[in-house]
């Protein structure tokens, strides 16, 4: 399979992560909800054909969410966390002048510890088995920290996740020391970041693990996992009819057939644009 295959798969996850499932098959309008999920009813018939719920946990008290998918295809198994459901003025206000963070994010990790440990020892989860772990936003610090804590947990891949240190890095400093990231290695760890505009929270500080510029569209919402997964479709496409380009000659290609920066304008150059011109 190749990366950029895989970065869309995972991002995808993380999108669907959002969603609220009532049992072992997914409805396509748990996933089609534009307040959780908010699929495309076409990419949510897409994905229902492909992956089943092996188990979802959101803890009632802090609020983290994650849920086990599993491939009907061969049934592995990946793990997809939530981002929280902090607003960024919220962070703003709380968090950039403080010296810790609030005590929610660390509370949300270790009921995620115990919700995973209890996965570990479930034969229909994730007993015996390794596994992926995705998440966006946030969730995607909890995915690292997961990567770090499990030796089952065998790569990571954030999606618009916070980066440590920087410009706002008491903010960022404190996550990551309450989520025992201090010293974080970028191996079989990958940040992906939409290009546009500068997102509140992926545009903290330096990167967790290896980051990935992804080019997406322009958005009131950039930090969005939806305008991130769109562009990885369009990536995804492009790189299995010229699988021998790489990152930087992707980016280009798609830059020549479709813009990110005229949305609106007389030309209605977008990635959308870029993936009809491929076909």
């Amino acid at each position: 399979m190749s990366t950029v295959k895989t970065y869309a798969i995972q991002a995808e996850l993380s999108q669907a992560a959002y969603g609220t499932f009532l049992g072992k098959e997914i409805a396509a309008t748990e996933l089609t909800n534009s307040d959780t999920a908010d699929m495309s009813f076409s990419q949510a018939t897409a994905f229902i054909k492909k992956w089943q719920v092996a188990d979802q946990y959101t803890d009632p008290v802090t609020g983290v969410s994650a849920t086990v998918f599993e491939a009907k295809n061969g049934g592995a198994k990946y793990l997809a966390i939530r981002g929280t459901e902090l607003e960024a003025k919220d962070i703003l206000a709380d968090g950039i002048l403080a010296s810790a963070i609030p005590p929610v994010i660390n509370l949300q990790f270790i009921a995620l510890q115990l919700k995973l440990n209890a996965w570990l020892d479930d034969p229909d989860v994730l007993q015996g088995q390794n596994f992926t772990v995705t998440g966006h936003s946030l969730g995607g610090y909890l995915a690292a920290a997961v990567k770090q804590s499990y030796a089952q947990a065998t790569e990571a891949y954030l999606y618009n996740a916070p980066g440590v240190g920087g410009l706002l890095g008491n903010l960022a400093d404190a996550v990551s020391s309450a989520l025992g990231l201090n010293n974080v290695a970028p191996d079989s760890i990958w940040n992906l970041r939409g290009s546009e505009g500068f997102p509140l929270i992926s545009g903290l500080g330096f990167q967790l693990g290896t980051s990935v510029s992804i080019q997406t569209e322009a958005s009131s919402n950039n930090h969005s996992i939806s305008l991130l997964t769109d562009a990885l479709t369009v990536y995804s496409v492009y790189s299995q009819l010229a699988p021998n380009l790489n990152q930087e000659q992707l980016d280009k290609l798609i830059d020549a057939f479709g813009s990110t920066k005229d949305i609106g304008g007389s030309n209605g150059k977008t990635l959308e644009s870029a993936s009809m011109r491929c076909v």
